[in-house]
């Protein structure tokens, strides 16, 4: 009985865990890039235009939220990266003085 659950409760422990993974891991989609642009039909009509320049918005608008998402991914990395440098330098008494910062 208990073997035949076991997808089940696979499913459900991977369920759980999922929320903390995604705070954990944020993933940056870079968008796709309308090919209506360099199709020579997408001129040949008002609508196929109409339609092409709503998806050029549309890129636009997800690559700037793009460019934000990995500005944020880099800004985090930095910050634990320092935090790291920090902890470390002040456990293992290495901590640069303010006289030594110059050298």
């Amino acid at each position: 009985m208990l073997l035949s659950q076991l997808p089940y409760l696979t499913l459900l422990t991977a369920l759980l865990l999922l929320p903390s993974f995604a705070n954990a891991v944020t993933l940056c989609s870079a968008p796709v890039s309308p090919s209506c642009v360099e199709m020579k039909f997408t001129y040949e009509e008002d609508a196929s235009v109409t339609r092409c320049k709503t998806d050029l918005d549309k890129f636009t608008k997800e690559t700037d939220e793009y460019v934000a998402c990995l500005r944020g991914l880099i800004d985090e990395t930095k910050r634990k990266t320092d935090s790291l440098r920090e902890e470390f330098e002040r456990r293992s008494g290495t901590r640069k003085q303010p006289q030594d910062a110059g050298k």
